[in-house]
C-alpha cells in the first residue's frame, strides 16, 4: 500500500512590493510632477513591503521554530493610507504634493479603454478591499524584527532634493 503524503506549505504575503508604488508607468506616485493618485479613496490603505525585507522575512518564516506550516503568515514593511503617502512625499520633498483620487469608476473605465495594459488591473486589485493588513498582525511586528517604512525606503532609493 502507497503512502499518500500531504503538500505541507507555507504562503508569505507581502502586500506590494514598496518600489512598485513609485513606478512611473504605475501612476500612482509621479515625483517629476509631484502627484499622488489615490487608487479608490485617500483613506484606503496599502501595504508595502521593500524588496530586501520580503527577502529577510521570508527566511525568518522559513526558519521559524515551531515551524510554520499551512498557514499565511503577512509580513509589512508599512501599512499607509494614500493620504498619508502623500503627506511622507510632502515631507520628504518640502513641497506640495497635487493629490488626484481615481475613483473605481475611473479605474474601471480605464481598464475598459485599455484592458491589455495590465497595469489597470494591477491598480485594481490595490482598490477596496484590496491587499492590506495591520502591522500588528504581521509576523515582523510579532517577533520585533524591523522593517523599512515609506520614508526610510524614499530616503535611501530616491533622489530626494
Amino acid at each position: 500500500m502507497r503512502s499518500q503524503s500531504k503538500t505541507k506549505w507555507v504562503i508569505v504575503s507581502t502586500g506590494m512590493i514598496t518600489s512598485f508604488l513609485f513606478r512611473e508607468d504605475f501612476g500612482v506616485v509621479n515625483l517629476k510632477n509631484k502627484t499622488v493618485h489615490a487608487l479608490a479613496s485617500w483613506q484606503h490603505t496599502l501595504t508595502l513591503t521593500s524588496c530586501e525585507d520580503i527577502g529577510k522575512l521570508t527566511i525568518e518564516v522559513l526558519f521559524y521554530k515551531p515551524t510554520i506550516l499551512n498557514q499565511v503568515v503577512y509580513v509589512s514593511g508599512e501599512t499607509a493610507t494614500f493620504e498619508q503617502i502623500a503627506v511622507h512625499l510632502e515631507a520628504l520633498h518640502n513641497s506640495t504634493f497635487k493629490r488626484i483620487l481615481w475613483d473605481e469608476k475611473h479605474l474601471n473605465e480605464s481598464l475598459k479603454s485599455d484592458p491589455e495594459n495590465s497595469f489597470h488591473k494591477y491598480r485594481l486589485v490595490f482598490t477596496n478591499p484590496g491587499v492590506s493588513w495591520p502591522m500588528k498582525q504581521t509576523f515582523n511586528h510579532r517577533e520585533n524584527i524591523p522593517t523599512v517604512g515609506i520614508l526610510e525606503w524614499a530616503k535611501i532609493n530616491l533622489d530626494i532634493l
